[in-house]
Parts: structure tokens; sequence; C-alpha cells
């Protein structure tokens, strides 16, 4: 194992510790402290109900479905002070450090596409020093250079940190949950302390798998985080879906879409006219536009993808499926009942791989878009006439077949 990941290096990133003493046990000791002698803290919201203050927050996808579009959005209304939570109003500083883009050909025309008020927003990288030249940018790397961010955060009083893609800067292996913890825990530290919002943005492992499972091959990444932002792009649209998928200080389980779209910006074409003036041109580039809650959630394009690549029916089949098995059921039904159907509808542990905030989320929308009823706490079943007969008395037929549209021997 690197020096990176030694006790004594993960104990000098969390706090500086007494050098002459080679045995760092001997600088570690318990603490107690009384429940009675602290004061309920507020939880500060960077985004509310979704990005908090003070912890780490992940947003992880396949790549190229617009994550860092989407972030950059997110970047320029933090830095024009018009994103909802604790810092609506208050136009804030934000760090940015970029492992995979080039920040003045990509990141900054992204910046601008979105309207960020760009004296607000900074890149941060590393300098050393070589034997032979001074000031080397080098890449920033959270093993070596926390010490340094937190003084960059406290000299420019960023309240957002983001980390784009969060694997370009720790050393070790994104699989083993110790290492990942190893890197990751000065990191959440540091937002506590300085109560900041720290963004780190993943690549999603491949394979199918829930979304929790699809969070790279060690389940520390979810562990370690607050929040957890799911992002997919929806088959056939411009639109990108994002799913909270974990939340530590609130329910979790909601969606929205972005429109992504492109831009104009005018940039340096690298070349001078004779008067030495530089010449721009006018490109293109992504532009994330917010359009507010999704009835699609990143659960059901999982879903549908697998179901696609397994040769099933395309289209909201998990609607569909959800609609047959209440429709066709004898009274109102709870979560745990479809969920149970949903998650064998092909045997014994062979279906969709629901988690129960993601139907009950589901189940909601679909309340609220009258495709289903529910008529008391806990319980759904179908929409019925409010003139018709009591659900009681409108039961199907014993042994009535399904509707031909939910006849899965077409799938075989």
């Amino acid at each position: 194992m690197s020096e990176a990941f030694d006790n004594k290096r993960i104990a000098e990133l969390l706090g500086k510790v007494n050098d002459s003493r080679p045995d760092v046990g001997g600088n570690r000791r318990t603490k107690r402290r009384r429940a009675s002698d602290m004061t309920p803290k507020k939880t500060w919201w960077a985004w509310q109900n979704y990005v908090p203050m003070g912890a780490l927050t992940i947003i992880a996808g396949t790549a190229g479905v617009g994550k860092s579009t989407i972030l950059t959005r997110m970047a320029a209304d933090w830095s024009k002070g018009v994103m909802a939570g604790d810092l609506a109003g208050k136009p804030v500083n934000v760090l940015m450090a970029a492992g995979e883009d080039d920040f003045e050909r990509q990141v900054v025309p992204r910046l601008t596409a979105a309207g960020a008020d760009l004296t607000r927003i900074e890149d941060f990288v590393v300098e050393m020093d070589t034997t032979t030249v001074k000031g080397v940018e080098t890449m920033f790397r959270l093993g070596d250079d926390l010490d340094s961010l937190r003084a960059d955060i406290e000299d420019s009083g960023a309240r957002i940190i983001i980390l784009d893609p969060i694997i370009s800067f720790m050393d070790g292996s994104p699989d083993r949950p110790k290492e990942v913890r190893m890197a990751l825990d000065p990191v959440a530290k540091l937002a506590q302390e300085l109560n900041v919002a720290i963004i780190a943005v993943m690549h999603w492992r491949k394979g199918h798998g829930s979304i929790a499972e699809k969070l790279s091959g060690a389940h520390a990444w979810r562990d370690i985080c607050r929040s957890y932002i799911a992002v997919a792009r929806e088959p056939g649209t411009n639109r990108t879906i994002a799913q909270q998928d974990k939340n530590n200080y609130g329910p979790d389980g909601d969606c929205w879409a972005y429109e992504l779209t492109q831009a104009p910006v005018e940039v340096e074409s690298g070349e001078w006219d004779e008067k030495g003036e530089p010449i721009t041109e006018t490109q293109l580039f992504g532009v994330a536009v917010y359009l507010g809650p999704s009835s699609t959630s990143v659960d059901d394009l999982l879903a549908q993808d697998k179901r696609t690549k397994d040769g099933r029916s395309a289209g909201d089949q998990i609607k569909d499926d959800i609609l047959s098995f209440i429709m066709l059921a004898q009274e109102p039904v709870t979560p745990a009942q479809i969920l149970e159907h949903m998650n064998n509808i092909d045997g014994e542990g062979v279906g969709y791989g629901m988690k129960q905030p993601a139907l009950v989320s589901r189940l909601k929308r679909m309340v609220a878009n009258h495709e289903i009823a529910q008529p008391t706490y806990g319980h759904y079943g179908r929409v019925v006439d409010p003139f018709a007969m009591p659900f009681e008395s409108v039961q199907p037929a014993v042994n009535q077949p399904p509707s031909p549209s939910f006849d899965r021997d077409d799938w075989d």
C-alpha cells in the first residue's frame, strides 16, 4: 500500500500530528462528549434537499449523459445566487477541479453558455517545483494536497467545491472499500469542518445493476456520501433524467429532468489579425436547461435498457406491469405487495430489482397523473368513477386473462 494510504498519512490529513512520534497511535485517544452539552445544528442546503452543505455529494452516471454539463449549469446558478436552498439570493464562489476537460476550451465556454458569473468561479490546480523549473502545474491529488485545498477554500471564501471526476484525484483502487475510505474520509471531514458542499462526479461501472450497484465496485462510495444523485439519458430524446438515490438528511427518490441543448459562445481561435488582435469565432457548447420534476426515473431507464437488451418490449413496461397488477388485484394493494410482484415477475428472484423508495415515488407520480388511486393511506388501487359501484363490487371475473397489452407470452 502506498504512503498516501498509511495511518500516519490519514492522520496528517485529518489534523496535524507530532512528527517526532513515529507511532501515530501514541497521538490518538478517545474523547467523550455528552449529548446534553451539544446544540442541535441546522443542515444547510446548497441545493434544497439535494446537495447538503458540510457533506460530500456524489453525482454519477455513464459517460456522455451530460453530468459535467448539468454540474456546470448548477455552478453557474450558484455563482448567481439563483439555486433554490440556503444560498438563494447569495451569489457564492465555486472552486472546480477538472480532471478530464480542458478548463479554457471546454469548462469556461460551458459556464459562459450557462450564464455564469465567471468572476466567482475558479479552477484549481497544483504547482510544484522541480530541480530546474519552479511553478510547474500538475494534477491535484487528494492524498497530498488536502491542506492546500483547505487554504484555497478559506482564502477564496468558496462554498461549493467540484471534483470532476473524483477518480482523477485519488490514489489507490476505486473498487477497494478501505482505499476508498482512506481517500474520501478526509474529504468528507473537510466539508464538515468548513460547512462547504463538496461534489464528486463519477462514472458508473459497466454492466447491469441497480443504481447503487453501478456506483463503482466498492460500497464505500455510497456509504461515505450523504447524497447520491444518479444521472441517465432518456433514449431517443435530448433529455437527461436525474434521480436522488440516497439522502441522509431527508426523503430520497425524487426525479427531475434536464434538456441538453447548445448555445453559441464566442471563443478565441488562437490566431491574430494584421493588427495583432485575437481572431474570434462562434462555437456551440452544451448547456443544460432545467425542466422540473420527471415522471420517468433513472430506475425506469435502467430497467428499460435491461429488458430491451434481453429482447423485451420497449416503452414504459414498468408502468404497464404495475397497472396490470393493480387492475387484477382483488383489493387495493400495498407498495410491499407491488414490490414483491415486480421483483419476481419473471420467476423467483427474476424481475426489475426495484427498491421501495423508487417504487413509492413512481406510485405517487401515477396517482398525481390519475393513472391509479390511493383510496387509503399506504394502499393503491384502480381509479374508480365516483358514481360507480364500490371497489369491492367491480372485481374482474375469476380466471379473466390479462389484457393483450400485458400478455407476457409475447416476450418469449
